[in-house]
């Protein structure tokens, strides 16, 4: 038998079982490691109804929703309605 250059040896080691199979078998790992999407934007209804609410963290959330849909959707005249209404509560 002739002996093997230790170059050609390293070349012609057959993968173990350990290693994946082409992009496909890393393709799970990748998504196990990715980060979280981030949040969807809140939309203008729901970041105007989140300002009121920190404005006014006594009322309700539907009494803030109702008041917001009658301002059609302007939080300006909306946030004078609520400063009234918990005005006149005292």
């Amino acid at each position: 038998m002739s002996p093997v250059s230790p170059l050609f040896e390293e070349h012609t080691h057959e993968p173990t079982s350990e290693t994946p199979a082409g992009p496909q078998a890393a393709a799970p790992l990748a998504a196990e490691n990715a980060p979280p999407k981030p949040p969807r934007p809140l939309s203008p209804q729901q970041q105007a109804e989140l300002t009121l609410a920190e404005a006014f963290p006594t009322a309700e959330p539907g009494v803030i929703k109702a008041i917001l849909i009658a301002s059609r959707g302007d939080i300006e005249p909306a946030f004078n309605a609520l400063l009234g209404m918990l005005h006149h509560q005292k």
